[in-house]
């Protein structure tokens, strides 16, 4: 049965302390659930940077220690259960909105959890480099991540910086979903599916999965400032829309963005979310989504990929061309409207135009 609970939740104005109803946990004391699984003291034994393990061929060989189940301190007062300490607090939060996140894509997109699986979150994990018989215990950068080859999500220990913790920011937990959803998609999750000789192959399609996750956060949110609300530098570099182009940002006179390939990803997830204000339809977001999500499914953009990725002509406008088709006709303007605005380089202008946007 369902368990009301006090946790952290967003809203327009920001995240407040109040009750909601968590439909699908089957053990609150372990945090157990239908949709995912939560661990906690999962040690990451990484030869390299954890950043560049997310996509690691051998997804099995990075866990030293898997951790062990969660376990939550917690009373109830009036039927509700509140958390006593923050850690409770962050384990509900993360479960209700890893569970708000799941069922808005078993809603709207048929996602069907007997065949997507139910995934591990991995609560604060260790991250240890090994010297020789040296253990070296660090604390990742990476503040929240979906590693393909496993299909596990981490969600690291948070900085004391942030106005709401990332891992409890439900705009971070669906941008993280968006990945898995990409990772099914269009990797079908095969990490060879990523696999480029061609570092400029690699960087775009890189910038791709991130603008991709980050419209799918906005459409699963309603909300453009979700990573703000954690950390207010990201409202320069992440809220729709960006202050810049493609053709800006690739410009030496002045750097408008230090995020690297999320930069690029921050212009597709603007120019989508333009093109969702201008259509007349009351669920807009949702109508370019899905039409988004045609083009990353598409046989033909996963021909394009691979026909082009190791020879350094992929274009970012080749996923604008298959999610132009995947439109409706009668918006197919709007998207070339939008898409010739905010990728203006003369490659991309081109390709575009030759796919039909004259």
């Amino acid at each position: 049965e369902p368990y009301t609970a006090k946790i952290l939740v967003a809203e327009n104005e920001g995240y407040k302390y109040k009750e909601v109803q968590i439909d699908s946990l089957t053990d609150l004391k372990t945090v157990t659930g239908k949709y995912v699984t939560i661990r906690g003291g999962a040690e990451l034994d990484l030869q390299s940077d954890v950043e560049e393990i997310i996509k690691s061929d051998n997804p099995s060989d990075i866990y030293s220690n898997k951790g062990k189940p969660v376990s939550l301190n917690y009373f109830v007062k009036d039927g509700v259960v509140i958390p006593k300490d923050f850690a409770s607090l962050s384990l509900l939060t993360i479960y209700y909105n890893y569970e708000t996140t799941f069922k808005f894509w078993e809603k709207h997109f048929n996602l069907n959890l007997k065949n997507f699986g139910k995934l591990t979150i991995y609560n604060n994990p260790k991250v240890a480099f090994r010297d020789g018989s040296t253990q070296i215990i660090l604390q990742s950068k990476v503040n929240a991540a979906f590693l393909s080859g496993a299909r596990d999500f981490w969600l690291f220990k948070q900085s004391k910086k942030a106005s709401i913790p990332l891992k409890m920011n439900l705009g971070v937990i669906a941008h993280e979903f968006s990945h898995a959803i990409f990772d099914e998609v269009f990797a079908e999750r095969d990490l060879i599916n990523y696999k480029s000789s061609s570092k400029q192959s690699d960087f775009m399609l890189s910038a791709i999965n991130e603008g991709v996750a980050d419209y799918f956060s906005y459409m699963v949110t309603g909300r453009t400032n979700d990573f703000e609300l954690s950390f207010s530098f990201f409202g320069k570099e992440r809220e729709l829309p960006v202050a810049w182009t493609l053709s800006e940002l690739e410009s030496k006179e002045e750097e408008v963005c230090k995020g690297d390939f999320y930069c690029y990803g921050s212009i597709l997830a603007s120019a989508l979310y333009e093109i969702s204000k201008e259509l007349t339809a009351s669920n807009a977001s949702l109508v370019v989504g899905n039409s988004l999500y045609k083009a990353l499914s598409s046989p033909v953009f996963k021909s394009v990929w691979t026909q082009k990725k190791d020879d350094s002509t992929f274009l970012y406008s080749d996923l604008l061309v298959e999610t132009i088709n995947q439109a409706e006709p009668e918006d197919r303007a709007t998207y070339c409207q939008y898409f010739l605005k905010w990728f203006d380089t003369k490659k991309e202008i081109a390709n575009l135009n030759d796919d039909g946007c004259i």
